[in-house]
C-alpha cells in the first residue's frame, strides 16, 4: 500500500512540475531582490519628497520595440524613446516600483537629456 500512495513521486511529470515551480519561484526572487538596485540612487531619494514624476527616464539594454513601448504605457503615459532610453510621463512612486520589477528595464532615473 505504501508503494501505491508514493507511486506519484516517481513520474516524470510531478517532478517536471517541480523543477517549473522552482524555476519560476526562483526567478521572481531574482526580481524582487535586484528591483531596488534599477532605482537611482537620485530617484530613490526624490520618491521621499516626492509622488508623481511629470518625467522619468527608463534605460533598457536594447533598442525598444513595439512591444516593450506599450507595455510601460500603463505606469505612464510616453513622452518619447532614444535610443535605448524610453521617457514616461507622470508616472507614480507606486509605478516606480513595479516599473523596478520588470526584468528587461536596466535603470530607472529622472531624465539626463530630452529625447
Amino acid at each position: 500500500m505504501g508503494g501505491l500512495a508514493l507511486g506519484w513521486l516517481r513520474h516524470r511529470t510531478f517532478w517536471a512540475l517541480v523543477a517549473t515551480a522552482l524555476a519560476v519561484g526562483a526567478f521572481r526572487v531574482y526580481v524582487n531582490a535586484t528591483a531596488e538596485g534599477r532605482i537611482s540612487p537620485a530617484l530613490r531619494a526624490a520618491m521621499e519628497q516626492t509622488s508623481v514624476f511629470p518625467r522619468l527616464q527608463v534605460e533598457l539594454g536594447f533598442t525598444p520595440e513595439d512591444f516593450h513601448i506599450k507595455s510601460l504605457q500603463k505606469y505612464g503615459m510616453i513622452g518619447g524613446v532614444q535610443g535605448s532610453r524610453i521617457f514616461l510621463l507622470q508616472v507614480s512612486r507606486e509605478a516606480i516600483r513595479e516599473l523596478s520589477r520588470i526584468y528587461w528595464i536596466q535603470r530607472i532615473d529622472l531624465p539626463s537629456s530630452l529625447p
